[in-house]
């Protein structure tokens, strides 16, 4: 099973907790769960995770972009990341409304009271 080893270190890397809910996947189970036809979890190239809390999330993103992944895309309604390899030249925010521009501006996380 080949899995992306930058994705592995960016995994490691990460200071909060999260599950893995999608990695490296057949074709015949990206075609059930309606996964695009080039998917690069079909490669191992694409990771999805989950988050306990939007900060988390966040924070997460940040060191995705930081790190320079190019392919990154959040669900701000489940706390969820898709993290690829790319190639890509952009980065996308999709909230459950659609896709919106990602600066690091909205990956701030949010200040708690002290």
């Amino acid at each position: 099973m080949n899995l992306n080893l930058r994705l592995f270190e960016f995994c490691n890397a990460l200071a909060v907790p999260f599950n893995v809910e999608r990695w490296r996947s057949t074709s015949a189970h990206n075609r059930v769960i309606g996964g695009a036809p080039n998917s690069k979890h079909l490669t191992g190239d694409a990771i999805d995770l989950s988050f306990d809390s939007k900060d988390d999330l966040l924070s997460s993103a940040l060191l995705a972009c930081m790190l320079k992944f190019e392919g990154i895309e959040l669900d701000l309604t489940n706390n969820h990341l898709h993290v690829d390899c790319g190639p890509r030249l952009w980065h996308v925010t999709k909230t459950y409304a659609g896709y919106v521009p990602l600066d690091e501006a909205q990956l701030a996380p949010s200040s708690s009271p002290a």
